[in-house]
């Protein structure tokens, strides 16, 4: 079975490797193709690094992705249990501390981690969380020049779209008010 190759911006290309792991693909890129970043994983963060990268012409920014194409369950909210432990999931397990999930069989705690186009984001039950503002912070404090909470704060909000009238016309809207600053 040959990849599959996908245009994901002007100057990107992904590779489509198949939804088993343990097979192996040979890919064949030409002896002159020479691309200036190659992303591996086509999750949230892949896609949005190869969108920005591919912001500038002259960058040639190849994607590589594990997984394939993620189902519909993916888009149906009461449907998010079946894809934990798929074929689109990584299956990862903690190892058993003596404490966590000492309740569970094996008494370890399944992460799932999504093995598809779209990675984790299309396993996380259509829930959307920004992170706290203390761990920005201190990802600047130790050096990392703009990674603070104000400064990320704009991005998150350029990505948002709240346009439920109800919920901003609810009591809601003042706790989105006090939390968002919006």
């Amino acid at each position: 079975m040959n990849p599959i190759i996908r245009k994901l911006g002007e100057n990107s290309t992904g590779i489509h490797l198949g939804p088993y792991c343990f097979m192996i693909r040979l890919i064949i890129i030409q002896d002159d193709t020479c691309f200036d970043f190659v992303i591996v994983g086509a999750g949230d963060a892949g896609c949005v690094l190869t969108r920005r990268l591919t912001e500038e012409k002259n960058w040639k920014v190849l994607v590589i992705e594990a997984g394939g194409e993620p189902p519909i369950t993916s888009d149906i909210p009461g449907l998010f249990q079946l894809l934990a432990l798929s074929l689109q999931d990584w299956a990862f397990y903690a190892e058993d501390d003596g404490r966590t999930g000492q309740a569970l069989n094996h008494r370890r705690v399944a992460h799932t981690s999504g093995k598809m186009m779209g990675g984790s984001g299309c396993l996380d039950h259509l829930q959307y969380s920004r992170g706290g503002s203390r761990g920005f912070d201190e990802w600047e404090a130790v050096g990392n020049e703009g990674w603070n909470w104000e400064t990320c704060l704009k991005y998150f909000k350029k990505n948002e779209n709240m346009t439920d009238k109800n919920i901003l016309n609810s009591s809601t809207k003042l706790y989105l008010v006090e939390l968002f600053k919006i």
